[in-house]
């Protein structure tokens, strides 16, 4: 997305000449990222082959590693949608911007301990019924599905949704591991596919009616008030992506905290949502600019008004989405609402083939990372039959 501080057009920049996702595939060749996946199920053979053979358990230990990993790649794929407005209306540098959603985000996950116990549930036994017998090692396998899954797309620069990875791993290893008929569809239709499926459009028609109603209600002169609602809506969605991806990352901790008997229920201590803050904070941070880089300069054309109106609705959606414990996309609404933002001033306004590759990346998420995550299962439970 470019951005115009008073709605005229912006010239092409130099991000128009950055790699396309043809280049990015291609380049991705020479990336250490592909040597990933068999450095990691050699990782797990072994540490599923030690725990078996020495009865000391390095599965927990391991899984609350790969949690906070899971954070630290979730902020920095995630932090584009409340921070890419900032750089690309040259409102702030990229390390300001990802400093600034990185605060907040942080503030928003300590706050999930308290304002979103209930997507912890979902994501832990809310999808499996109360006879599945779960296991570390099923915990561990969909962590690292996850993680293989969001390093791989953090590497193109691809702004995909943590939450379809992580349900598609938690679904597919689920049938597996614990029998289709353990599986609760109907919650996994009504609390995560349909919310998943319909959230983008409706961001994008709430954030063209809102960035409508705010055009006409705002003037040229108030554009200190406009960067000023600018800087605060982006807190807000930062804020909000927080309190909706650190529950999603805590919950997978929270799995092996209890069938561990380390934490009762689907809970999770206070200590552990704030260690998971902190990842997230990390690579916000840290690693953050590259898939910013993808929403802030080839998404859409929009103005400093517009980029105002999708955050506010990110902010509002994934807020009340992670109170009622539905599993909301932060990159779903937040494409969205930039998208029907854009719309504002016609459709050639957006850029269709960008929006077309992050499409494609959400559907493919659930079955690859599910796939990934049944990989990592079966390679562990054959070390524990060794």
């Amino acid at each position: 997305m470019a951005t115009r501080a008073n709605g005229s057009q912006k010239a092409p920049t130099a991000a128009s000449e950055q790699p396309g996702a043809t280049e990015e595939i291609r380049d991705l060749g020479h990336s250490p990222v592909l040597l990933l996946l068999p450095s990691v199920l050699v990782a797990l053979l072994l540490v599923a082959w030690v725990t078996r053979a020495t009865s000391t358990d390095l599965i927990l230990p391991l899984g609350i590693v790969l949690t906070l990993v899971f954070g630290y790649l979730t902020g920095a794929n995630t932090v584009a949608e409340s921070v890419a407005t900032l750089v690309a209306g040259d409102v702030a540098g990229y390390q300001r911007a990802l400093a600034w959603g990185g605060v907040w985000t942080v503030a928003g996950c300590l706050a999930s301990a308290a304002l979103a116990t209930a997507l912890v549930t979902t994501l832990t036994r809310g999808l499996l019924a109360p006879s599945a017998h779960i296991t570390e090692v099923f915990a561990v396998a969909v962590l690292t599905g996850t993680i293989l899954w969001m390093a791989l797309a953090t590497r193109l620069g691809m702004p995909i949704s943590a939450t379809h990875a992580l349900v598609g791993g938690l679904v597919v290893t689920g049938i597996v591991a614990v029998g289709l008929a353990r599986i609760k569809w109907t919650a996994v239709l009504t609390k995560v596919a349909i919310p998943l499926a319909i959230s983008p459009l409706f961001a994008a028609l709430l954030a063209l009616l809102l960035v409508i109603l705010a055009a006409a209600a705002l003037h040229r002169d108030s554009s200190r008030a406009v960067n000023v609602g600018h800087w605060l809506s982006s807190a807000a969605a930062s804020f909000a992506r927080g309190l909706s991806e650190g529950p999603k990352v805590v919950a997978m901790g929270a799995l092996l905290l209890m069938v561990t008997h380390h934490a009762a229920g689907s809970g999770a201590p206070f200590w552990f949502f704030a260690a998971v803050a902190l990842a997230i904070g990390a690579g916000s941070y840290l690693s953050g600019q590259k898939v910013t880089r993808t929403l802030a300069e080839k998404t859409a054309d929009i103005g400093e008004i517009d980029a105002f109106a999708a955050n506010v609705v990110t902010a509002v959606l994934v807020s009340v989405a992670a109170n009622l414990g539905i599993p909301l996309s932060n990159t779903e609404v937040g494409s969205g609402a930039v998208t029907g933002a854009g719309l504002r001033c016609g459709l050639r306004n957006v850029n269709w083939e960008i929006i077309r590759d992050i499409s494609l990346a959400w559907v493919v998420s659930a079955p690859a990372a599910g796939l990934l995550a049944l990989l990592c299962y079966e390679v562990m439970r054959v070390a524990q039959w060794a």
